[in-house]
């Protein structure tokens, strides 16, 4: 796994940063980036979308290519990206395979606990 750590790109606007094997982000990777707009992470090994690490919802991100689990622990983008830009799929559970991020529903997680 590959370590990510960002700082000193305080008027960083596009961030890409695809095909690089990252599995996980740290949780303030965003905090330095305030003028941040567009997110590339495509084709990498993330499998969940953390809600401490994606707190801002005015920024297009792009998912697609990673093995994301929409479980109930990705339950919370339903709300936070409802009027963002956000790309991508599911990869599990079998049931919401090829499904679109944006298009989940709360009716999906109903069974997640």
């Amino acid at each position: 796994m590959v370590k990510f750590e960002l700082t000193h790109l305080m008027f960083l606007v596009t961030f890409l940063s695809s095909y690089q094997k990252i599995a996980a982000l740290p949780e303030d990777i965003f905090v330095d980036l305030p003028m941040l707009k567009i997110f590339f992470f495509e084709g990498n090994l993330l499998s969940t979308i953390s809600e401490k690490v994606f707190t801002k919802s005015n920024v297009f991100y792009s998912f697609h290519g990673n093995p994301i689990n929409c479980n109930g622990n990705i339950k919370w983008i339903i709300e936070k990206f409802r009027t963002a830009v956000l790309q991508g799929e599911c990869f599990e559970p079998e049931s919401l395979k090829g499904r679109g991020l944006k298009s989940l529903k709360e009716e999906d997680f109903r069974y997640c606990h």
